[in-house]
């Protein structure tokens, strides 16, 4: 979707600590770092090597939630999924884009009211351990009626992703994912005109419209291919004047290799995994592994028309096997 960065709730984390009124004792986190503080059901993790600015105007705070929610992958065809939101808003797929600047200290307040535990990973980001997300770290996950608080110094500028690293195999697969970008604070080497961030994804959803992602097991036979949680035609068709130059930030948080084409033009592959290349280099079809990011640039200097970009893997641009469909969009001009 075109570059609107959400407002995501912001409160001071003592001030929210206050307002919650959690009954029953605290959970136990045997894995959280030895300074967590347990406050009722408020996780603290502190790093043991960095400590947030004096300055609160210096900290952005975001905050979310996980709820069900019915997404419509291709026209007619809805399946349930677990979406992150913020308090005042829906759960999505992607969910809320977090949006930073380096050197930003990042705090990021999980209220879990789902009925299933989760975490928050930051793909990409390189936080510190206890800021991990992951099984290594949190390995009980934030349990319902549980908040747990990260906080970390946003070091590495690029284009990251956060999602759910507890049960990861279902978890991810159901949905649970959102931008997560770090502006640098130099500007970059390319200059552009409009920007977009694609998540290129895959699901499994029977004849009953049962989401497979839930059964045990690896979950092969993907059936339905999804830009930003739809499958063409309902993708976002991107709209330029002639001579703009877009931005395309993609990440594939699939468990399949993605091969994005575009028709009529070249494009500048100017960042790997969020680092800025030394050497950008030129292409039209790029492969895209699971867990991989990249930032191309194009520019709408061809005849004016509705250009395709899909993926060349053929069968992952087809809704249940119709082509066209699944992960094509359409760039205009």
């Amino acid at each position: 979707m075109m570059k609107k960065t959400v407002s995501l709730a912001a409160a001071g984390v003592m001030t929210m600590i206050a307002a919650m009124a959690f009954a029953g004792e605290g959970h136990n986190h045997s894995n959280a770092h030895s300074a967590a503080k347990v406050n009722g059901r408020v996780v603290i993790a502190k790093s043991k090597t960095e400590q947030p600015p004096k300055d609160a105007s210096k900290i952005k705070t975001f905050t979310l939630d996980v709820e069900n929610v019915e997404i419509e992958v291709a026209p007619g065809i809805k399946t349930l999924a677990w979406g992150y939101k913020t308090p005042d808003g829906k759960p999505s797929v992607p969910g809320p884009e977090i949006r930073v600047k380096e050197g930003d200290y990042v705090r990021v307040i999980l209220k879990n009211t789902h009925a299933l535990p989760h975490t928050v990973h930051f793909h990409g980001a390189d936080t510190p351990f206890d800021m991990d997300g992951a099984e290594t770290s949190q390995a009980e996950g934030i349990v319902n009626g549980e908040t747990f608080i990260y906080e970390f110094y946003a070091h590495v500028p690029g284009t990251h992703f956060y999602h759910c690293h507890y049960q990861t195999l279902s978890h991810l697969d159901m949905g649970m994912y959102g931008a997560f970008i770090v502006e640098p604070k130099k500007a970059d080497k390319v200059k552009f005109d409009k920007e977009i961030m694609l998540f290129l994804d895959e699901w499994r959803v029977g004849a009953d419209k049962d989401n497979f992602a839930l059964q045990n097991g690896w979950p092969y036979g993907y059936n339905y291919f999804t830009i930003n949680g739809k499958g063409f035609p309902m993708t976002e068709t991107v709209e330029l004047k002639k001579g703009e130059v877009l931005k395309i930030r993609m990440a594939n948080a699939g468990y399949m290799y993605h091969t994005m084409h575009l028709h009529g033009h070249k494009f500048l592959v100017t960042h790997s995994d969020g680092v800025e290349l030394n050497a950008p280099y030129w292409k039209d079809t790029l492969s895209i592994g699971p867990g991989e990011r990249y930032d191309v640039i194009m520019k709408a200097d061809n005849d004016s028309g509705v250009w395709m970009f899909h993926d060349h893997v053929v069968p992952a641009a087809s809704n249940n096997g119709q082509y066209p469909g699944g992960l094509t969009m359409l760039i205009k001009y």
